[in-house]
């Protein structure tokens, strides 16, 4: 899915769901680095005209910028949920449907029935060898 979205230049807003989860698990004891990491995930995802910015609305992006100041774990809750509805529902079905995901279906495909085919030489090799 990573390297559909990439293809359709949509990876950052993966990357940026992941970021925020990793966000989320910073001690708020550590208020000087939670700022930090807040301000780059700001910058680099949500701040107008960047290369990685994600598709979130300009409320959140006004929530996100009230809180800077006073940082939270959960001051990305919103845009990260409304990513996750834009991957789940806008950009999933596509992929679907993608040359890519055919690609990667086939070969699990195709590893399974290798798996089950190894498997049952290894079952015929136990009965043939007279083992019961």
């Amino acid at each position: 899915f990573k390297r559909y979205l990439d293809i359709e230049e949509e990876g950052s807003n993966l990357i940026f769901w992941m970021e925020v989860e990793e966000f989320r698990n910073i001690p708020p004891s550590m208020s000087h680095f939670l700022r930090s990491r807040a301000q780059k995930i700001y910058d680099k995802y949500m701040k107008r005209g960047t290369n990685g910015e994600v598709h979130v609305s300009s409320g959140h992006r006004t929530d996100v910028v009230a809180l800077m100041d006073n940082p939270r774990v959960d001051m990305f809750n919103d845009a990260q949920h409304a990513i996750h509805r834009y991957l789940y529902e806008e950009l999933f079905p596509f992929f679907l449907s993608s040359p890519i995901y055919y690609g990667w279906k086939q070969e699990q495909e195709r590893e399974e029935a290798s798996h089950n085919t190894s498997e049952h030489k290894k079952k015929e090799g136990f009965w043939a060898s007279g083992a019961s």
